[in-house]
C-alpha cells in the first residue's frame, strides 16, 4: 500500500541477506551439523560443524534480520532521520519497495541506499524504477561500480543487466507481478490457470486455488468464487486425495475455463496521477454480504483540480457452514470492513494526510447495531463507523 504513494517507484533487493549477519560464537553450538571431513576421500569421516552466519529458514532468522536492519539505520537517526522513515517502512525481509514524489528525490534515495546500507555490508542489488531516466542513472552507476571492481557484466550474474526496463515487463513487487514499463500491477489470472492439473482431487483443487497471490485482494470477485468452491468440497466431506464427484468436476472445470479466458487485472502503481497532497484525500469504504459471502473494500479519494478514487485494499469471506441469517453477516462484513480500515489507515497515515474516514454499509439493522441506537452509542462505534478527522 505505501509502495503505491510514490510518483516514481524504486524497487531493489539485498544480495544474500541472512548471510550478511554473522552469528556470535557463544551461539554456533545451538547451529552444529555433521558433514565430512572430506566428501571426496574413501576414508571420510564424519566431523561436527558450525553454522556462522544466520541460516535461512530458521523461526528466529528473520527477526535477527530486521533487529540487525534497525540497529544499522539508527546510525542515521540523528542526520537525515528521513531516510531511516522512508528504508524503514520499506523493507520487507530483503526485499525494497521504495520511491520518490520525483526524479530527483528517487535518485538521490538510490545513491544513499548504496552506499549507506553498503557500509553495514548490504548489497541492494537488481535496481529498478518506472522511470527511465532513473533507471538509466541506475544501470549507468551500477556500470561504473563493476570496471571499478574489475568485474565484467558477463562475468556478473547480478548485474543490472538482468532489469534493464526494456527487457523485462514482468518484474515483481513483493510477489505482485508489476509491469513497468506501463508503471502497473497486474494480476493475470489467465496465465495462472493456463496449465490446470488434470487431477480432480481436493487436494489439486486447493493447490489450484492458491496459486493466485493477491494480498490486496485486487481480484476479490474472483477469489471469491474458489473459496466458495473449496467450502464445497469440505461440507461434502471429501478426504483430500480421494476424486470428486463427477458433479463438482464439471463445475470445477467450468470455473477454471472461465478464468482461463479473463483479461489480466491491470491497476495502477500510483494511486492517483496528481499530487496526492494537492487536495483533501479521504478514506471510504464500502461493506455487503449474502447468503453465501460477505466483504468489504477501501477507496482512496483525492480531491484536487479534479476528483481521483482508487481502489486500494479488498477482503472477502465465505458465509460460515452454519446458516446465518442476512443482517448477521450484513454484521459481519462492518466488522472485516473496520479493521481494513484501521490497516489501511495505519499503512498509509505516514505518506498521507488523511482528512477523513468514512464507512458505508446498505444494511440500517447492522448499523443499529453498531451505534447501539437505543442505549446512546459508545465511542467505538463512533470511531469506526462515523465520520471522524484528524
Amino acid at each position: 500500500m505505501r509502495f503505491r504513494c510514490h510518483a516514481i517507484a524504486l524497487t531493489g533487493d539485498i544480495e544474500k541477506t541472512f548471510h550478511m549477519l554473522r552469528v556470535g560464537e557463544d551461539d554456533r553450538d545451538v547451529l552444529r551439523f555433521l558433514w565430512w571431513d572430506d566428501p571426496f576421500s574413501t576414508n571420510r569421516q564424519i566431523k561436527v560443524f558450525r553454522f556462522a552466519r544466520v541460516m535461512f529458514g530458521l523461526t528466529s532468522s528473520p527477526f535477527l534480520l530486521n533487529a540487525t536492519l534497525k540497529h544499522h539505520l539508527d546510525k542515521y537517526q540523528v542526520d537525515d532521520p528521513e531516510f531511516v522513515s522512508v528504508v524503514g517502512d520499506s523493507m520487507s525481509v530483503d526485499d525494497l519497495a521504495a520511491g520518490g514524489d520525483d526524479e530527483e528525490s528517487a535518485v538521490t534515495l538510490y545513491s544513499k541506499l548504496t552506499e549507506r546500507m553498503g557500509d553495514g555490508g548490504f548489497n541492494i542489488r537488481k535496481f529498478a524504477s518506472s522511470s527511465i531516466s532513473v533507471q538509466q542513472h541506475i544501470d549507468t552507476a551500477e556500470k561504473s561500480a563493476l570496471v571499478t571492481c574489475s568485474i565484467s557484466p558477463q562475468e556478473d550474474d547480478l548485474t543490472y543487466a538482468k532489469t534493464s526496463l526494456n527487457s523485462s515487463k514482468n518484474d515483481k513487487v513483493l510477489g505482485v507481478k508489476w509491469n513497468r514499463v506501463h508503471d502497473e500491477l497486474v494480476v493475470d489470472i489467465a496465465a495462472i490457470f493456463a496449465k490446470p492439473s488434470t487431477r480432480m482431487t481436493k487436494r489439486a483443487v486447493s493447490s489450484e486455488a492458491a496459486r493466485i497471490f493477491d494480498p490486496l485482494g485486487l481480484v476479490s470477485p474472483v477469489t471469491i468464487k474458489l473459496k466458495l468452491f473449496l467450502q464445497q468440497l469440505h461440507v461434502a466431506g471429501l478426504d483430500w486425495d480421494t476424486p470428486i464427484s463427477p458433479q463438482l468436476a464439471q463445475a470445477w472445470t467450468a470455473l477454471v475455463n472461465s478464468l482461463q479466458n479473463a483479461s489480466p487485472i491491470r491497476v495502477p502503481h500510483r494511486y492517483c496521477s496528481s499530487t496526492i497532497s494537492s487536495g483533501p484525500v479521504s478514506l471510504h469504504g464500502f461493506c455487503d454480504a449474502s447468503q453465501t459471502a460477505y466483504g468489504a473494500v477501501v477507496y482512496l479519494k483525492v480531491e484536487s483540480d479534479e476528483v481521483a478514487v482508487q481502489l486500494v485494499m479488498a477482503k472477502t469471506r465465505v458465509a460460515p457452514t452454519a446458516k446465518q441469517t442476512i443482517p448477521r453477516l450484513e454484521l459481519l462484513s462492518a466488522l472485516i470492513l473496520a479493521r481494513l480500515m484501521a490497516t489501511v489507515r495505519q499503512a498509509l497515515e505516514k505518506m498521507i494526510l488523511i482528512s477523513s474516514l468514512h464507512c458505508w454499509t446498505d444494511s440500517q439493522v447492522a448499523l443499529g447495531w453498531i451505534t447501539n441506537e437505543d442505549q446512546g452509542g459508545n465511542s467505538l462505534s463512533r470511531i469506526a463507523w462515523m465520520k471522524s478527522t484528524d
